[in-house]
């Protein structure tokens, strides 16, 4: 019986591998298009919002009103998400990594939560739920705040866009660390190692 369950949930990843690889359908988007953080008020309604910046890859949920049920998984079928930071976590929140991918089970209400995360991949698809319903006009992407049209739903990587700088590597071998937080939650700017 617990084969049964494992071998269904990897047919499934392997479906939405498959999806994003070679399906560019209106649910698939761009990075370039996530670039910038959506310009919505804290205390919004209910809403997600994702965007990319210098720092890496943001995602951050709120309810004005209600206390509401945020639940969901970001993952890379051909590579790793890292999870960098959480965000104003509340106490019974969960939001972690479990192998390549972020999961998150969180109540809100006022606030903005999420985290910030990093990718090693071509691909990052969102799994996200509002009171286990998907629902994709909640749903706001880069600066633009676009909707995808369905959830779950796949970023494809493209060029970094006008502006990004990434110093020359200083020797052959050096290692890119991208931007994150240290000890005693102080930013640390990505830099060559």
């Amino acid at each position: 019986m617990m084969k049964k369950g494992i071998f269904l949930i990897v047919l499934v990843w392997m479906l939405f591998a498959f999806l994003c690889l070679f399906v560019r359908g209106s649910w698939a988007m761009s990075s370039r298009k996530a670039w910038g953080k959506p310009a919505i008020p804290k205390g919004s309604p209910v809403s997600y919002q994702i965007w990319r910046d210098r720092s890496g890859w943001h995602i951050r949920w709120t309810s004005a009103i209600k206390v509401r049920h945020f639940k969901g998984k970001v993952f890379s079928p051909d590579g790793e998400v890292v999870l960098i930071r959480k965000v104003d976590k509340e106490r019974g929140d969960v939001i972690r990594k479990k192998g390549g991918v972020v999961v998150f089970n969180a109540y809100t209400r006022g606030g903005w939560d999420g985290f910030d995360f990093v990718v090693y991949g071509r691909q990052i698809v969102f799994d996200l739920q509002i009171g286990g319903r998907y629902l994709p006009q909640r749903v706001f992407v880069g600066a633009n705040a676009i909707n995808p049209s369905r959830l779950p739903f796949c970023i494809y990587k493209a060029s970094p866009p006008r502006g990004y700088y990434r110093p020359p590597k200083p020797h052959p071998g050096a290692i890119w660390i991208p931007g994150h937080y240290g000890p005693g939650g102080r930013w640390v700017p990505g830099h060559w190692l």
